[in-house]
């Protein structure tokens, strides 16, 4: 093994950056929807070993820091280039004025987030130790950087390592204690392990058997929390909340169809006819159900305009059934913003059976490039343009609240993007007892980006204990319980109905209660860990020396 090692830590110049891409194209398969985690045993291990060559070559920080910094960059634009390709399907909607953006969006979107592995191996170079400690530092690393980009510049935690575990249900349950960051800390550092059984002057010390007892505890441990996860899961059952059941409508319209006059009352109509649609001899229209549930944006114009549409939303829902709907509105009197604000909000609207809107919400954290452009007095000088081009522009809204509904629980709303973001997802001070995500995952087409996408609408339900119901005009409408397990669905490319109860929640998590202070905890354990291994390998080598 030492050998095998040996030819990943003399690399230099370009050939260590060329293999630490390679590497990072390996770890992208242990990612969501293909789950092949054990790519990340035969790629990480090569991270490490490449670090020890960065490691071993100056005594200095500053003399090694640049290596270090790109080592990781490399091994991020590797992973990240072929875990968001599907961003440029966005782009082909309009190809007409947005397709010469495809080549900079895959290369220099993939690079820009990789910056943030450079840290973590940067990071990692600071505190770099021997044999299966260093390990421990990687993992920290990485935990910390990726909970840094999950945050800054509004944040875009996308494809975090830790979605991985997702390969396994048992092993995704860890989320509910310490988050998608403890579970990125918990892979990494399994995913490494393997680069133990390549030993250096302190690691000998230990002979192979050592070694081998070393990558098969943290293996071990790793399959006790996957263990315990599973029994978590066998130990509870999905309850569901009495006299609630939810109808999701997904009417899987094209995006290029989606915005354009000549489709709009078929569009409306056909969103019409799937609500009331007979699915069994148990259900056999919106009378059947509580709450009716369309997708984000599906109204295709605005609906406080249409006194037409409304009466005949009011036709189609009897008394005491709701309808929660994605829409398209603007700021008027007596709601957000002033009486002559005219901008856009991305809002979910619930709607009662006399076609009023009762309540709303209006989506927060807009998605960069596409509802707004950031750096705009820069970049549009450059020819860039949002993707959604409204007139005024989209507004934010002031982040999730617990919205109370008839005969159901309260409901947190989320829009689309929204749902990736860990402790983003409820209002703290009164929680809710489900999450009702919509979405429009049009955009991309049948690509891997709605499946990621519905990866991390799974995790936030094992995050916070609740339930999530997912709406999607295309992409995965489904019915998560608060275990992360999925009850109903509705695949890619579907027109249909999905009719549920709605599953009950359960007290508050681990995570859903300490947040975030569990992954701080979890990065000092990792590295007081690595302090701990690398003074017993140093008496062990002193030990040995002495003797000798």
């Amino acid at each position: 093994m030492n050998s095998f090692a040996l030819k990943f830590i003399v690399l230099w110049g370009w050939r260590r950056l060329f293999v630490s891409a390679l590497a990072g194209i390996v770890a992208a398969l242990a990612a969501p929807p293909i789950y092949l985690i054990v790519a990340l045993l035969f790629s990480l291990p090569v991270l490490v070993w490449i670090l020890d060559g960065v490691n071993a070559q100056s005594s200095s920080l500053w003399n090694r820091a640049p290596a270090a910094f790109m080592t990781g960059w490399a091994f991020g634009f590797g992973y990240f280039a072929p875990n968001l390709y599907w961003v440029s399907e966005a782009f082909l909607v309009d190809a007409d004025l947005f397709s010469w953006m495809i080549p900079f969006v895959v290369v220099l979107f993939p690079l820009g987030l990789g910056i943030f592995h450079g840290f973590a191996t940067l990071c990692a170079s600071v505190f770099w130790t021997s044999g299966i400690g260093r390990i421990a530092v990687l993992a920290s690393a990485f935990t910390a950087l990726e909970w840094v980009r999950g945050h800054i510049f509004t944040g875009f935690p996308w494809a975090t390592i830790g979605y991985s575990a997702g390969a396994f249900e048992g092993l995704e349950q860890l989320a509910a204690y310490g988050g998608v960051y403890g579970l990125t800390f918990l892979v990494v550092r399994a995913g490494a392990c393997p680069a133990v059984l390549a030993a250096d002057d302190e690691e000998a010390a230990r002979g192979m058997s050592g070694r081998i007892f070393a990558m098969t505890a943290i293996l071990l441990a790793t399959a006790v929390i996957w263990i315990a996860g599973a029994a978590r899961l066998s130990g509870s059952q999905p309850a569901f909340e009495e006299e609630v059941r939810v109808r999701i409508i997904q009417p899987n319209i094209a995006q290029n169809r989606k915005w354009d006059p000549k489709y709009r009352t078929e569009i409306f109509n056909a969103l019409l006819e799937l609500s009331d649609m007979a699915t069994n001899p148990e259900v056999t229209g919106v009378k059947d159900v509580t709450h009716v549930l369309w997708p984000e944006s599906a109204i295709p114009f605005l609906l406080e305009a249409n006194p037409k549409a409304k009466e005949q939303i009011a036709e189609l829902l009897p008394p005491n059934v709701t309808l929660i709907t994605g829409a398209l509105r603007r700021g008027v009197a007596g709601q957000v913003g002033a009486a002559n604000d005219t901008r856009a909000r991305n809002s979910v609207l619930v709607i009662d059976h006399e076609g009023n809107t009762v309540a709303s919400y209006d989506k927060s954290h807009l998605v960069p490039f596409g509802e707004y452009l950031p750096f705009a007095s820069f970049l549009e000088p450059l020819g860039l343009r949002k993707l959604v081009t409204l007139p005024g522009g989209f507004v934010p809204g002031g982040g999730p609240r617990s919205i109370p509904l008839n005969n159901a629980p309260s409901v947190s709303l989320l829009v689309c993007y929204e749902i990736i973001f860990p402790r983003a997802v409820i209002d703290r001070g009164q929680r809710p007892g489900w999450i009702l995500n919509v979405t429009n995952d049009a955009w991309f087409g049948d690509s891997i980006g709605p499946r990621q996408h519905f990866a991390q609408s799974r995790m936030r339900a094992i995050e916070e204990g609740l339930p999530v119901v997912r709406v999607a005009n295309t992409g995965i409408s489904a019915v998560i319980d608060p275990h992360g397990r999925v009850l109903k669905s509705l695949g890619i490319g579907r027109r249909g109905v999905l009719d549920s109860p709605l599953p009950k929640t359960i007290p508050p998590t681990f995570y859903a209660t300490f947040g975030d202070l569990i992954v701080l905890m979890v990065i000092l354990f990792g590295l007081g860990l690595s302090l701990f291994l690398s003074i017993v390998n140093r008496s062990a080598l002193a030990r040995n020396q002495s003797i000798s």
